[in-house]
């Protein structure tokens, strides 16, 4: 009898084991299914919920005209003082998922980063010369330019072709935008070394700008 009834007991926890153990398994597999589905619907709504665009071959166009380490060289018309920029860095991606900030959209971005001879310091060694982000793909892009220090948004613009000369190297440019940058209210005297307007030629980039006083520089390397 003490026999038959330690044989019970034993069995009795050999069966309660197995019940935990099984639990433990349903309780796994459920995790891991849960898991599964979880990931399957985040998925699903990241795809379902983001906005990815593109620029098209016209909007490249504007980062184009430069390549990384290009030098442009540029002299003063009246002083032939001379001045050198250089291009640092350039970048097309797409930035990471941003559902807050963007509303699920994932624009193309592009900047375009150089160095100034007379405008770049230690603490910032490199500008950016050019931004650029694409919000519909059936809206063409149109640059933020930045230059010494002045911007010219030239993206609600109508941009129109001009023709220019550049009385240094007697060079003529039949697609160039000109672009102007308006004086703030806080402008300060030691700023109008800085470019007002801007002459931007399609295939070069920038090819001329006049500062504030009136000073025309000219690029003239070629």
């Amino acid at each position: 009898m003490k026999a038959s009834g330690k044989l019970n007991g034993w069995m009795k926890q050999v069966s309660s084991k197995k019940g935990k153990l099984s639990l433990r398994r349903e309780h796994s597999y459920i995790m891991k299914n849960l898991i599964k589905y979880t990931s399957f619907t985040s998925c699903t709504l990241f795809i379902a919920c983001t906005n990815t665009t593109y620029f098209s071959e016209d909007d490249l166009a504007w980062m184009d005209v430069y390549n990384e380490k290009d030098t442009l060289i540029f002299q003063e018309v009246a002083t032939l003082k001379r001045d050198t920029t250089i291009i640092t860095k350039k970048e097309i991606y797409h930035p990471g998922f941003q559902p807050i900030a963007r509303d699920g959209l994932i624009p193309h971005s592009a900047d375009l980063w150089y160095w100034n001879q007379k405008h770049s310091n230690l603490d910032y060694p490199n500008a950016r010369l050019l931004e650029m982000y694409k919000d519909d793909d059936n809206i063409p892009s149109k640059p933020w330019v930045t230059y010494l220090g002045f911007s010219f948004d030239v993206s609600g613009e109508v941009l129109e072709f001009n023709n220019v000369s550049l009385s240094l190297t007697n060079k003529n440019f039949s697609k160039v935008y000109i672009f102007e940058s308006k004086k703030h209210r806080l402008h300060r005297e030691e700023q109008n070394r800085n470019p007002q307007i801007l002459y931007w030629d399609k295939e070069y980039g920038i090819i001329k700008y006049e500062d504030y006083d009136g000073n025309v520089w000219e690029r003239i390397n070629w």
